[in-house]
C-alpha cells in the first residue's frame, strides 16, 4: 500500500480555465446501452434475466469497480497477487463504464481539480441535476491548460491491461455471447444493456450527491469541493457512500470508518484477507498526519447542516470593517429622497401606499420567501409562487436573493460559534453597529466557503434578480408614478426602502442584544433574544430567541402571545392548497447544545417532542360555551399570562372565580367540573360567573370567541 499515490502534475495547469464538449464515444456508447434497455428489456423480461442483472451487478460493482479499479487500481489500498489483481479488474471493466488507463484518469483529473482551491462546475458537480446528468454521461472536459498524467510503470507497462483500454467496450460483446448461449435473447439484454446502463447511472448519481451539501465529519482545508456522506446508500453502494471519509482518507481500504456505517466492499476485503488472497488493507491515518484536515466536530453547525465551510473557527473572528459605496450610497440617495421628496409630496394616500405595500413585502416577501423558504426552506410550496414571494423580498431592498442568503448564513453560522467579529454578531455600540451595517461591509482574512444547493445556485430567475436587484425596484416605481405621481413614488418606493433597511438592522442589533429569552445556545458567540412588542410590524421575525433555538421551524412564534402574522399566512395558504410539507420545531433533530431557561422553554420543549394532545381534541361548541355560561359552580383559570399580567386577569375574574398564573401551559385554560376550554372561550365562561351584565356580554361575544378558537385550533393542527 502506498499512503498517497498522485499521478497528476499540476504545474502551470488551471483547474477552472477549459469548457465540457461532447464525447462522441462515450456519449453514443451510453445512449446505445439507454435505448436497448428501455426499448427492449421490458419486451424480453423474465425473472431468471432480472436475477442475472441483480447479480452480474452487484458482482461487478463490489468485486470490480469497489474493490478492483477504485480500492486497489486507483488507491493501491490493499495488496493481492497480480492475477487476482487483473481479475478484479476486469470485473471492474464489465462495469462498462471506461477501461482500466480511463478510468485512472477520470478518478485523478477530477481528484486533483477538487483539491485546488477552485475548479470547474464539471469536477464539482454545482449545475442542475439534468445539466450534470448531460455533463457525465455525454461530454468531457477540455482543459485550457490540462494538468500532466502519468500512469505508474507498474501498470502502463501491463500488457493485460494495455489490452483492457483497447477492448473494453469488446468485453461487453464476449460476455453478451456467452449469455445468450446459456439463456438467449433476454439474458443478453438484461445482462448487458440493462446492467451497463443502470451501472453508469447509478455511478454518476451517487458522485453527484456526493458531491453537494450533505452530513459529514471532515473537511479538507482549501478544497474547492468538500464531499458528503450519504447513508442509507451503504448496500447499494457497496460502501462507496462514505465519500466525505474517503475525501479525508484516501488511502483506506475502509471507507465506512464511523460506528454504524457499514461498508460491504471492506467486508469483502477482510473474507478474501482470511483466504489468503489480500494482504496489507490499508487504514486510515492518523488525524494528525493531515495537515490540511480539520474534523467538523470542532466545528459548531447549525443543526439543520450549514452552508457555510471553514478551515478553523477563527476565521469568522478575523477581520476588518470596511466602508461600501455601493451599500451606503443606495440607502443615503433612498433616505435623501424619502425624507425631502416624502415631505414636498405628502398625503394621506401616499402615507396608505406606503404602508400597504411595505407590510406586504415584509411579509410576503422578506418573512415568507426570503427567510422562511429561500433561507431555510421550511416549507414547500409551486416554484412560481417561491419566485413570487422571493421577488417580493427583493422588493424590500436589501440585497438579491443569493447575497442576502450569504449574510444570512455567515452571520448565523458566526453567532454558533465560540466567538465571532463584531460585525456578525452586532456587538458593537449601538451608533456604530448602524453605520457598520448599514454603510460598510466586513472583510475577513480568511473568507468561509459557502456552498449553496443546486436547487439555488443553478437558478437562472435567482441569478437574474441578484444581478439586477436594485433595478427591481424600477418596476413599481414606474407603476406608482402612473397611479399617483411622485407622491406614491417617494413614499412607496423610497420611504418603504428606508424603512425596510434601517428597521432590519434595528431589529438586527436589539433581538442580538436586548430582549426575552426561552432557549439558550451552549458555547454560542451571542443568544437571539425575542423583541416581544415589534412582532405585527416585523411580521413574527422579532421571535428570534425561538428562531435560534429552531432555525429550521416555519414557525417563529412558538409561545402564548408570541403574535406570527407570517406563520397565520402560511397557514392561510395551506388551507388553499398552496403550501405543504411545513416544517415544526417537533421535526427537527434534538439538539444537545440547546437547553430552556424559563419554565415556559422547558415544557413547551417537553410539548414539541412528544405528541400534542391537541391535534386531537374536540372542537369547541357554541352550544357548549353558552351552557357554561350559564351555570354556576366553582371555576379556576389558569394560564402563562402572556398578552395580559396576571393582575389583570384577576381583576378579570373577580372572586367568583380563580386565576393561577401557570406559565408550563401554552394557552389560557378553564377547568369547570369535568369539562375544560381553551383560550377566549374559557375567558368568557370565566367572566360571566361575576354578574349578570358580565354574563350578558360573555354570551354576546361568545360566538365570535368560539368561532376564533376553532379557526386557531385549526391553524395550530397544520
Amino acid at each position: 500500500m502506498r499512503s498517497s499515490v498522485w499521478r497528476i502534475d499540476g504545474t502551470g495547469a488551471n483547474a477552472i480555465e477549459g469548457k465540457v464538449v461532447w464525447a462522441p464515444s462515450k456519449s453514443l456508447w451510453n445512449s446505445m446501452m439507454y435505448a436497448v434497455a428501455l426499448g427492449l428489456g421490458p419486451v424480453f423480461f423474465s425473472w431468471s434475466a432480472f436475477v442475472l442483472f441483480v447479480v452480474m451487478s452487484y458482482v461487478t460493482l463490489l468485486l470490480g469497480h469497489s474493490l478492483g479499479m477504485h480500492r486497489r487500481l486507483i488507491h493501491r489500498a490493499f495488496e493481492c497477487n497480480k492475477s487476482f489483481e487483473r481479475f478484479l479488474v476486469w470485473l471492474g471493466v464489465l462495469v462498462g463504464m471506461s477501461g482500466p488507463y480511463g478510468i485512472l484518469r477520470i478518478h485523478d483529473e477530477r481528484d486533483w481539480a477538487q483539491r485546488e482551491p477552485f475548479c470547474h462546475d464539471f469536477f464539482a458537480h454545482r449545475r442542475g441535476l439534468l445539466t450534470d446528468a448531460f455533463w457525465q454521461l455525454h461530454c468531457r472536459f477540455q482543459f485550457d491548460r490540462p494538468p500532466r498524467f502519468t500512469v505508474e510503470p507498474e501498470f502502463a507497462q501491463d500488457l493485460w491491461y494495455q489490452l483492457m483500454e483497447r477492448t473494453w467496450r469488446v468485453q461487453q460483446f464476449a460476455l453478451a455471447v456467452m449469455f445468450y448461449l446459456m439463456g438467449g435473447i433476454s439474458w443478453v439484454i438484461w445482462g448487458v444493456a440493462v446492467r451497463v446502463a443502470v451501472s453508469v447511472t447509478s455511478h454518476w448519481i451517487v458522485t453527484y450527491f456526493a458531491h453537494n451539501p450533505g452530513p459529514g465529519r471532515w473537511l479538507v482545508k482549501g478544497a474547492a469541493v468538500q464531499a458528503s456522506n450519504l447513508p442509507g446508500w451503504s448496500l447499494l453502494t457497496h460502501g462507496e457512500c462514505w465519500h466525505n471519509n474517503h475525501h479525508a482518507f484516501p488511502e483506506s481500504a475502509n471507507m465506512g470508518i464511523e460506528p454504524g456505517q457499514l461498508d460491504p466492499g471492506y467486508q469483502v476485503l477482510l473474507l478474501l484477507k482470511r483466504c489468503g488472497l489480500v494482504t496489507k488493507i490499508g487504514l486510515p491515518r492518523a488525524e494528525s498526519r493531515r495537515e490540511d484536515l480539520i474534523s467538523q466536530a470542532k466545528v459548531q453547525e447549525s443543526p439543520t447542516g450549514h452552508r457555510v465551510r471553514v478551515t478553523n473557527t477563527d476565521d469568522v473572528v478575523r477581520g476588518r470593517v470596511v466602508y461600501s459605496p455601493a451599500n451606503s450610497l443606495w440607502l443615503t440617495g433612498m433616505a435623501l429622497a424619502a425624507v425631502i421628496g416624502g415631505a414636498l409630496t405628502f398625503s394621506w394616500t401616499a402615507v396608505a401606499v406606503y404602508v400597504g405595500i411595505t407590510a406586504t413585502v415584509l411579509l410576503l416577501g422578506h418573512s415568507l420567501g426570503s427567510h422562511r423558504k429561500l433561507i431555510h426552506n421550511s416549507y414547500q410550496c409551486p416554484k412560481w409562487l417561491e419566485y413570487f414571494l422571493v421577488y417580493c423580498g427583493v422588493q424590500v431592498g436589501l440585497a438579491g436573493p443569493l447575497g442576502l442568503l450569504r449574510q444570512h448564513e455567515l452571520r448565523d453560522f458566526a453567532q454558533r460559534q465560540e466567538d465571532c467579529h463584531p460585525y456578525l454578531r452586532h456587538g458593537a455600540s449601538f451608533w456604530r453597529d448602524g453605520w457598520w451595517q448599514l454603510h460598510c461591509a466586513l472583510k475577513l482574512d480568511n473568507p468561509p466557503t459557502l456552498v449553496l444547493e443546486p436547487r439555488i445556485d443553478n437558478d437562472r430567475f435567482y441569478a437574474f434578480l441578484e444581478r439586477t436587484w436594485r433595478l427591481q425596484q424600477l418596476v413599481p416605481a414606474v407603476a406608482l408614478f402612473e397611479l399617483g405621481g411622485w407622491g406614491f413614488v417617494f413614499w412607496g418606493v423610497c420611504a418603504r426602502v428606508t424603512t425596510g433597511v434601517v428597521g432590519h438592522w434595528l431589529i438586527g442589533h436589539f433581538a442580538h442584544n436586548n430582549g426575552r429569552s426561552h432557549y439558550e445556545i451552549t458555547n454560542a458567540a451571542v443568544q437571539g433574544r425575542n423583541i416581544p412588542f415589534t412582532s405585527l410590524l416585523t411580521m413574527g421575525e422579532s421571535w428570534h430567541n425561538n428562531h435560534h433555538a429552531f432555525p429550521g421551524s416555519a414557525r417563529l412564534g412558538l409561545f402564548a402571545g408570541e403574535w406570527d402574522p407570517g406563520w397565520w399566512l402560511l397557514m392561510a395558504l395551506k388551507k388553499c392548497g398552496l403550501v405543504w410539507g411545513v416544517v415544526l420545531p417537533a421535526a427537527l433533530p434534538p439538539r444537545a447544545e440547546l437547553h430552556a431557561v424559563d419554565v415556559a422553554g422547558d415544557a413547551a420543549l417537553t410539548r414539541m417532542r412528544t405528541a400534542n394532545g391537541h391535534h386531537n381534541r374536540p372542537r369547541t361548541t357554541l352550544a357548549q360555551v353558552a351552557k357554561l355560561c350559564n351555570s354556576s359552580g366553582p371555576c379556576v383559570l389558569e394560564g402563562p399570562a402572556a398578552t395580559l399580567s396576571s393582575a389583570v386577569f384577576r381583576r378579570i375574574t373577580g372572586h367568583q372565580a380563580t386565576f393561577n398564573e401557570n406559565p408550563a401551559l401554552g394557552r389560557l385554560s378553564a377547568a369547570i367540573g369535568n369539562l375544560q376550554l381553551r383560550g377566549l372561550p374559557a375567558l368568557c365562561v370565566t367572566v360571566a360567573r361575576r354578574n349578570r351584565a358580565w354574563r350578558a356580554v360573555a354570551i354576546a361575544i361568545s360566538p365570535l370567541a368560539v368561532a376564533f378558537e376553532n379557526l386557531r385550533e385549526s391553524f395550530e393542527m397544520a
